[in-house]
């Protein structure tokens, strides 16, 4: 993780840990280095709880000043991921058509992605 710069926060609940969120960089040294990746997740008897738009907001705090551009990937089926984004201020850029497998079952994959506010950043 170290190596690509990457961050992991394990979220912990009464000594439990239910959860994870994470930036990863884009390579550095690349014309893709002000970008991250965030991915959250939560077990599923934790969500609805708000703890995942807390999640999300760390994360976005953790990205000010390092990152100008975050992406999230969200399986279309998962409306309750895609409004979680949408509350953070991200749009949906494009669509993977039957990028997720489980099982035999495909689905597509909503790319959504923010620009962050800051100097000499252009609002996209």
């Amino acid at each position: 993780m170290q190596a690509i710069r990457a961050s992991l926060w394990c979220i912990v609940v009464k000594g439990e840990m239910i959860g994870c969120v994470g930036l990863i960089p884009g390579a550095e040294g690349t014309k893709l280095a002000h970008n991250a990746a965030i991915f959250v997740y939560l077990a599923r008897p934790y969500w609805g709880q708000g703890i995942g738009d807390h999640a999300v907001s760390f994360a976005l705090s953790e990205a000010e000043g390092r990152f100008e551009r975050i992406e999230a990937l969200i399986v279309e089926e998962n409306t309750r991921s895609l409004r979680l984004f949408e509350k953070h201020g991200f749009v949906r850029e494009g669509l993977k058509r039957r990028a997720f497998r489980c099982g035999e079952r495909y689905s597509n994959i909503v790319l959504m992605a923010r620009v962050l506010d800051s100097p000499g950043t252009p609002d996209g």
